[in-house]
């Protein structure tokens, strides 16, 4: 970016928003979790602290971990090549790296951008040709790859997400211990370690007498109240369950009508 300021290809990824990191550090620390989100140096630090500070199971402690990350990875925005001659220095850092400037370089066999800044380092190096490319230029290919990466990424998790259904369908139902990682006004989101994948559970399709949904404010903490119906649970104390961040809870994966659509649901408490 020195020998090529206008025209050179990097990658940058932006700060999370301030209130975004606010709302996960008080999220945490009211389930007794401290992390450090002032670099994502001190947040990488915290996240390999992590399993040495918590205690209780082990599977327990692993599946809050990869909660946690979740977590992170939500409030973060998308990581995205661009042209140097284009935006303000300040904003060339990447975040989730900790460092000031990153580019892609290794894989020019299978992404175009690593072949622009192999021609761009061939010429500063002056082992290359002359470049011919304008920051228009530039800033066109770089939209152009994040889109193509975009779609990319999306056909990747359609793909595992047609598998599953696959899977589900032929095999199911399916039982797999989980965790919420989100709660919602009307339905909450389960984690699945065995799985590594997220799946959203809708209070409507739950046989419940009704739910209610609130939020901690002191800790922005948001809380589901589960009502089951009384003939499903045996202890009248279980009836009421409060569904929250890092809930463990047993995840049922149903085939919708033999389809390759399967939901997620759980059972009550027992």
């Amino acid at each position: 970016s020195k020998t090529f300021p206008e025209i050179a290809l990097l990658r940058r990824h932006p700060t999370p928003k301030s209130r975004s990191l606010d709302v996960l550090r008080d999220q945490c620390r009211s389930c007794g979790i401290v992390l450090n989100l002032t670099t994502a140096g001190d947040l990488q630090k915290s996240l390999n602290e992590f399993e040495i500070k918590r205690t209780g199971e082990a599977s327990t402690i692993a599946m809050e971990k990869h909660v946690v990350t979740i977590m992170c990875c939500r409030i973060m925005e998308l990581a995205r090549y661009f042209c140097t001659g284009c935006i303000e220095e300040e904003k060339y850092l990447h975040y989730a790296l900790n460092v000031p400037r990153y580019t892609h370089f290794t894989s020019p066999i299978r992404r175009y951008p690593d072949v622009i800044v192999h021609r761009l380092l061939s010429a500063a190096l002056n082992e290359g040709p002359s470049i011919t490319l304008s920051t228009e230029d530039v800033d066109e290919l770089s939209s152009h790859c994040n889109k193509k990466r975009k779609n990319a990424k999306t056909a990747e998790e359609l793909s595992s997400n047609l598998f599953l259904g696959v899977f589900v369908r032929e095999c199911g139902p399916l039982v797999y211990p989980g965790m919420v990682v989100g709660v919602l006004n009307k339905s909450f989101d389960v984690y699945i370690s065995e799985l590594a994948v997220i799946k959203r559970v809708y209070c409507e399709k739950l046989p419940l007498n009704e739910y209610k949904y609130d939020v901690i404010e002191d800790h922005k903490e948001s809380h589901l109240l589960l009502v089951w119906k009384e003939e499903l649970v045996k202890d009248k104390n279980q009836q009421v369950q409060d569904i929250k961040v890092f809930l463990p809870v047993e995840v049922i994966l149903t085939s919708r009508n033999k389809t390759l659509q399967f939901d997620a649901s759980i059972d009550p408490p027992h």
